[in-house]
């Protein structure tokens, strides 16, 4: 009760300093803070605060000077370092982050870079840090917690952050986690460091710093045969990023993580210096079992939104060193705001984890493989989870640290969740109770979390394509058409006759490829593209094209591209237009039966497009009878306009 009535006062006195001193902000005189506080002077002052703020790529950059204020005899609940204040670093910051940046007047992250090495709050000697805002995280802990958790499982490289209040300007922004970021250093991912030079064995064996990453327009990423997009983190062999190239080093990681993908799905790659031609792989001389087991669990357990899908999924590949080769390691463990309590979940639902590579490493059930060590592993998280929840535990500390920075970050950032900082943080407790009750049910379940499922061109075919599906969901894999001379695939189909595409899979399964004579096919007879002519930018780099066939149960449905310039523009087998130099070509896609459409591409520099003055549909009355169907186009002025158009239905019956 104590407690509660303690916050009420502290929440009742912040706007009624706001209102007395009629500041549109709460400034530094009015707040008793007790964490340490972080005081960010800006070179040019608020004009380069705004400049910065409404940088939405974070390609603005402001200098300045960074002070950290400790008050006297402070020390941090988790850590028994002795904290001292400092004066005067020199710094630039600018904006981070892409769902948690919000722009000009909000609670924004950032990222911060002195122009010497220091070592703040107790945290490694490093240049680079975070200001992490929270501002989807009611109960202000997620990413302390998870940070505190990987260093409590002794997972190499967690980074530590603290919580401190934020001045920019003389402006109070509100309270923050001072973060370690992940970068290969000394005091941050302490693997072996390459340069420029290094071209030999062992030295150019490790150590890679990588990550998952979706914008493959970045130099730095590479997808690997199973459709696995990666990134190149340190070294990028990026010069656009400060990086330098070295195209023997970007070839052994790449072709690495390819032999270690290979190692879980096929188990063998092909080496004309073996006399079988192939040489046999086992994913354990690739994969750190231990740190692949307790990444899956963090990520696991705290239904992190993230996992596997962003730069924020990170793993390292460490140096071979005394006859002994370097593996894959998973981590450090970064960004879990969309995490935890972040979104509720069933009582009864499937583990989240969806990556190929986690899904193919759960197939080995034997002793030592991850599921075995997730057994392991688990009640040794289950533990340090229940004393984070505890009655005086880590979550009740924390609370008790950060209560009145809190209440002072609601008044100046109105986040509506945190309103009721007590009710948020019990939220958090609340649902890690459920989910402990959920992986203590599930945790029985990894030994049928997936079932291998073989492609065969034909009933003879020895070296079949190879996919793991998690149990219970569809096939929904995107496999290219196989071919047979004069013949039409019309699908994948298993022992027992059932067409793969769309089934649920509960059990290891063989489909074949079956292919039909094309008189036999039912035929495609209508070919419609979504567009029929349209101007693009050169610099996009490629076009697609997008179209529908009737009737949809069409079998025969291959379509051969052709483009009428293959200077200005090629296209491959899928309707993706490579645009090459400016000019009009005209893309054709033909059925085998002859039936074709095209569309007219007007390929020039982005300042010769306009955004559409107006825009109607082809047609204003359309008589149809059910089971009709009729092609909808906008005719949009001027013709040279830029533009994206949706349909909707007002009556769907």
């Amino acid at each position: 009760m104590k407690r509660r009535i303690l916050f009420v006062i502290m929440t009742l006195l912040f706007p009624l300093a706001t209102l007395l001193t009629g500041a549109d902000h709460v400034r530094a005189e009015e707040i008793p803070f007790t964490l340490p506080t972080v005081y960010l002077h800006i070179d040019g002052g608020q004009e380069e605060v705004s400049k910065m703020n409404s940088s939405f790529d974070h390609s603005y950059h402001c200098t300045g000077t960074m002070d950290v204020e400790v008050p006297e005899g402070f020390s941090y609940t988790d850590s028994d370092a002795a904290l001292k204040s400092l004066q005067g670093l020199k710094m630039d910051i600018r904006g981070r982050g892409n769902t948690t940046w919000l722009g000009e007047g909000a609670k924004n992250p950032y990222k911060i870079k002195l122009d010497k090495k220091q070592a703040i709050l107790g945290m490694g000697k490093n240049k680079h840090w975070a200001l992490i805002a929270n501002a989807f995280d009611p109960s202000m802990m997620r990413n302390r917690i998870t940070y505190w958790l990987g260093h409590q499982l002794d997972m190499d490289y967690t980074p530590y952050g603290y919580p401190v209040d934020v001045y920019m300007e003389g402006e109070y922004y509100g309270c923050y986690l001072l973060c370690e970021t992940i970068r290969v250093d000394e005091s941050r991912v302490d693997i072996d460091e390459l340069t420029e030079k290094d071209n030999e064995e062992p030295d150019i064996t490790g150590g890679y710093l990588m990550s998952i990453e979706q914008d493959l327009d970045i130099p730095a990423c590479f997808t690997t045969v199973r459709g696995e997009n990666l990134q190149n983190i340190n070294p990028s062999f990026d010069p656009g990023d400060g990086d330098y190239e070295n195209d023997l080093q970007k070839d052994y990681i790449r072709n690495y993580v390819q032999e270690a993908e290979y190692s879980l799905y096929e188990g063998y790659v092909q080496d004309e210096t073996q006399p079988s031609g192939y040489r046999t792989l086992n994913y354990k001389d690739y994969f750190d079992i231990r740190s692949t087991s307790l990444y899956w669990l963090m990520q696991e357990f705290t239904d992190n939104n993230d996992a596997y899908k962003t730069g924020s999924t990170y793993f390292y590949k460490t140096r071979d060193r005394d006859g002994q080769k370097g593996k894959i390691f998973w981590g450090p463990l970064w960004d879990f705001d969309f995490a935890w309590d972040y979104k509720e979940f069933e009582d009864d639902e499937p583990f989240a984890t969806k990556m190929g590579w986690m899904t193919a490493m759960m197939l080995h059930t034997e002793e030592g493989g991850l599921p075995d060590q997730i057994r392991k592993d688990w009640p040794v998280l289950k533990e340090k989870l229940n004393y984070i929840i505890q009655e005086g535990g880590l979550m009740d500390q924390y609370y008790e640290e950060v209560k009145i920075s809190q209440a002072a970050d609601y008044e100046k950032n109105q986040i509506t969740e945190y309103e009721n900082f007590e009710e948020g943080v019990e939220n958090l407790r609340q649902w890690i109770i459920r989910r402990i009750a959920w992986m203590d049910h599930k945790i029985n379940d990894l030994d049928h979390y997936a079932h291998k499922v073989l492609l065969k061109s034909n009933p003879e075919d020895e070296q079949p394509q190879i996919f793991f599906v998690i149990d219970g969901q569809e096939f929904s894999v995107e496999v290219a058409d196989p071919e047979e001379d004069g013949k039409v695939f019309v699908g994948w189909f298993t022992e027992e006759g059932e067409n793969l595409s769309g089934l649920t899979i509960v059990k290891d399964t063989i489909a074949t490829a079956r292919f039909i004579d094309p008189q036999d096919a039912i035929q495609p007879e209508e070919f419609y593209l979504a567009t029929y002519e349209q101007w693009v930018p050169l610099a996009s780099g490629e076009y697609s094209i997008y179209y529908t066939f009737f009737p949809e149960d069409a079998q025969d449905k291959k379509i051969t591209w052709t483009s009428s310039d293959e200077a200005i523009a090629t296209v491959d087998n899928t309707g993706t237009v490579q645009l090459l130099e400016k000019g009009e070509v005209t893309i054709t896609g033909t059925f085998r039966n002859g039936l074709s459409s095209s569309i007219k591409l007007h390929v020039c520099d982005e300042d010769e497009l306009q955004l559409p003055s107006s825009a109607e549909p082809s047609g204003e009355l359309f008589h149809m009878q059910p089971g009709e169907h009729q092609q909808l186009l906008p005719v949009v002025s001027p013709e040279n306009s830029v533009y994206t158009y949706h349909y909707y239905s007002v009556d769907e019956d």
